[in-house]
């Protein structure tokens, strides 16, 4: 702005220059008359007398020899003011192009308003704006199916990190108090304590450490026990047991069900949580015998290792009532041929419909014992098992189909659980387990009970299990035959 208001004095300053300068070239070019011209003069005559009609000359005609003289001084005035004119525009034009090149310079030495080479002013040298251009429908499908492909190729890699952090974990040997050993009606011996390797029958067997479990517990609970007594009866107990067993090698999945009614070795503890003695009792009374968490796990893994003979278990998981309507309705509802008559506790429920279970639907199905406890005959729980097995398998192919599709519900249903649960299982495991279970498949072959016989004692059902088939069973399941 300054250098502006210069240039306007210094135009003022000037003017009175231009016009002394305008009168001088006025007068310098004032227009030549006749009488100025001598040769004109001379000319004029001889031309007359050449002529028979003399014409009429500036001198011949007095009136316009006066107009031509009044008119100079017109004519010198208006060419005088045309030529100042001319000069004061001409300086204006330098000015304005000077200002503007200033202009310019300034605003390319300024980086606030020269930033990635665009000019944010109006540019007197540019009048046409570039047109825009215009994004295709087809490029953005393409960037937005990148995008997706991108986000799905990061989800099966977290997932397979996932996985294998999983496998490690699972094969890691819990602390335990409970050996090896085998039964004393069976012609089997120790091979090797540190190992579990056995010898049965002249053939060696040797304990497959590929191999990992997970205890299942159902807890007859609406809501698993939050005040962490012990021995006081508020625990509950493990009303279903199901031990899931991998072969991390071979991706092979076995499902032991457990008579809760098993009887075996439990430790008792006192209210306060000191550990009293060991009795022969039923197993779900294990899960009693603690806090109604970890403790009551921890209690009920010992037991069911004890039943099978020193195998480790490497994990457990237990979740109360309230859980089984609400992972049965987050994949859909399970459907199941109903078993036996149910009408008692659903008019649906009729033995030999197909249904589609649905929320407190599931529950009664898989735990109705249709009497009492205390008036119940020593087979009501074998039959329960066999709707849990039923439902059990047709739940986890229903899964493992799902799972096809998307791989990450399993650790959706582990979230959705995580709610009506105790476990160490973490969803690390879970991935793992469940990416196993899809590739190499489950169906309810893959589903074993506990053989023994059930019987009724002075007050409640026993479970007495047959040593030596149970035993066949473990080497089938937990062990691989040295062949020599």
């Amino acid at each position: 702005m300054k250098k502006r208001n210069n240039a306007k004095k210094q135009i003022k300053q000037k003017k009175p220059e231009k016009v002394a300068q305008a009168a001088e070239v006025t007068a310098a070019a004032e227009p030549e008359t006749v009488e100025s011209r001598p040769e004109e003069k001379e000319a004029t005559p001889q031309a007359g007398k050449a002529e028979t009609a003399e014409p009429e000359t500036a001198e011949s005609r007095p009136e316009a020899k006066e107009k031509a003289s009044s008119a100079g001084p017109e004519k010198k005035e208006r060419d005088g003011e045309e030529t100042t004119r001319e000069l004061w525009m001409g300086e204006e034009e330098d000015i304005s192009q000077s200002l503007q090149e200033e202009l310019q310079k300034k605003l390319q030495e300024s980086p606030d308003l020269t930033a990635g080479n665009r000019f944010y002013g109006h540019d007197v040298r540019q009048h046409d704006k570039e047109p825009k251009k215009r994004i295709r429908p087809l490029k953005v499908i393409l960037i937005l199916l990148a995008v997706i492909l991108a986000l799905m190729l990061l989800a099966v890699a977290a997932f397979a990190l996932i996985s294998s952090r999983g496998k490690s974990e699972l094969l890691r040997k819990k602390e335990s108090d409970v050996e090896f050993r085998v039964p004393d009606k069976v012609d089997a011996k120790i091979a090797d304590e540190n190992t579990g390797d056995v010898i049965y029958k002249g053939k060696k067997y040797c304990y497959n450490d590929k191999v990992t479990s997970i205890l299942c517990m159902g807890i007859d609970r609406e809501e698993l026990n939050t005040t962490g007594s012990v021995g006081a009866g508020d625990s509950g107990q493990a009303d279903s047991l199901f031990l899931l067993v991998i072969d991390t090698e071979t991706g092979k999945t076995t499902i032991i069900s457990i008579s809760r009614d098993s009887m075996v070795d439990v430790n008792v503890y006192s209210n306060t949580g000191s550990y009293l003695n060991t009795e022969k009792l039923q197993l779900c009374l294990a899960y009693t015998y603690g806090d109604g968490r970890e403790m009551s796990c921890e209690n009920t893994v010992r037991s069911v290792s004890r039943l099978l003979y020193g195998i480790p278990i490497n994990s457990y998981a237990a979740i109360d009532l309230s859980a089984i309507p609400v992972l049965n309705d987050a994949v859909g509802g399970v459907e199941v041929t109903v078993l036996e008559d149910l009408t008692i506790k659903d008019p649906s429920l009729t033995a030999g419909e197909r249904i589609l279970l649905r929320g407190q639907q599931a529950e009664w199905y898989v735990r109705s014992r249709l009497v009492e406890e205390k008036e119940a005959t020593a087979d009501a729980n074998n039959l329960r098992m066999e709707r849990q097995k039923q439902y059990l398998s047709a739940f986890a192919h229903k899964v493992l189909q799902a799972s096809k599709e998307d791989m990450t519900l399993p650790i959706t249903l582990y979230d959705v659980a995580s709610d009506y649960m105790v476990t160490d299982v973490s969803a690390a495991k879970v991935a793992y387990l469940a990416s196993l279970m899809v590739q190499k498949g489950f169906d309810a072959s893959s589903i074993l009970t506990v053989p023994g016989e059930s019987t009724m004692g002075e007050t409640y059902a026993e479970f007495h299990v047959d040593e030596e088939a149970l035993y066949e069973m473990i080497l089938d399941v937990f062990y691989t035959e040295q062949v020599q």
